[in-house]
């Protein structure tokens, strides 16, 4: 389960070094990708279409279009679909040997998962990415739970500041802000050229304060509830370090 920055390119590593490599190579994967709208998955299957189509001569393969969101190469009988979630019923009849949940937080029916779950072979391969979009919706808790160590889920991370492309130059004058003071005491990979980016980029957003969220320097600050909070944001962040999530929720009942 990866918690991630905006198009730090995760996708595409698992289309080509995962789905697509292992579906070239072993027959009979059957590899399913979900995206959480229409446009997302489309620009998912063109780009495995386009890599298919431009394989070196010694690697081109023959291709099948079993439908308008499922391809098939005829060489290994290897089958990758991508779709949207529901656009397709998978269940317990289903055989799915990788799965790639994208921007799982933003699934309007995250209740899907369940399916899928019950779909996959006995060795799967999955990997299950967003953005953050909020501390409490599923992708948060499933994230927080393999954090924690409490599942059989492995957490990957990735912060803005680890992107080498994230650079702009210095403006003359350049000063920290007290903000940019705590960032690089608490990041020893950050650098002013990092610090000039994110000042850039604030400037461009409509909603500055989405930052934390879209590129977040830290899994913590990731689902911090955005908005018009009446407490410090910063402050709620320190706090959120000293509390652990329930292990289960419910209600409880009283008899006579």
């Amino acid at each position: 389960v990866v918690l991630k920055y905006r198009k730090p390119g995760v996708s595409a590593w698992v289309q080509l070094t995962k789905i697509l490599s292992r579906s070239l190579r072993f027959k009979n994967i059957n590899s399913v990708v979900l995206s959480f709208d229409k446009d997302s998955s489309q620009k998912m299957l063109d780009r495995t279409l386009w890599t298919l189509d431009h394989l070196p001569k010694p690697f081109q393969v023959h291709l099948d279009r079993e439908s308008k969101n499922e391809v098939a190469i005829r060489e290994t009988n290897s089958k990758i679909y991508v779709g949207t979630p529901g656009s397709k019923a998978f269940g317990r009849g289903s055989d799915i040997d990788i799965l790639h949940a994208s921007e799982f937080g933003f699934w309007e029916n995250a209740a899907v998962m369940s399916g899928l779950m019950e779909a996959l072979t006995n060795h799967p391969f999955v990997v299950v990415e967003s953005t953050a979009n909020g501390p409490m919706n599923d992708f948060a808790k499933l994230y927080r739970k393999a954090a924690a160590g409490g599942s059989a889920w492995k957490s990957f991370f990735y912060p803005w500041w680890s992107d080498p492309s994230l650079e702009r130059e210095l403006p003359l004058y350049f000063v920290h802000s007290e903000e940019e003071k705590d960032l690089l005491v608490k990041y020893p990979k950050m650098t002013d050229r990092k610090l000039a980016w994110r000042r850039w980029k604030l400037s461009t957003m409509e909603r500055p304060e989405l930052f934390p969220q879209e590129y977040p320097a830290s899994a913590e600050e990731a689902f911090i509830v955005m908005g018009d909070c009446v407490f410090n944001l910063r402050a709620l962040s320190n706090y959120d370090k000293l509390v652990r999530y329930a292990d289960h929720t419910g209600y409880l009942s009283m008899q006579a």
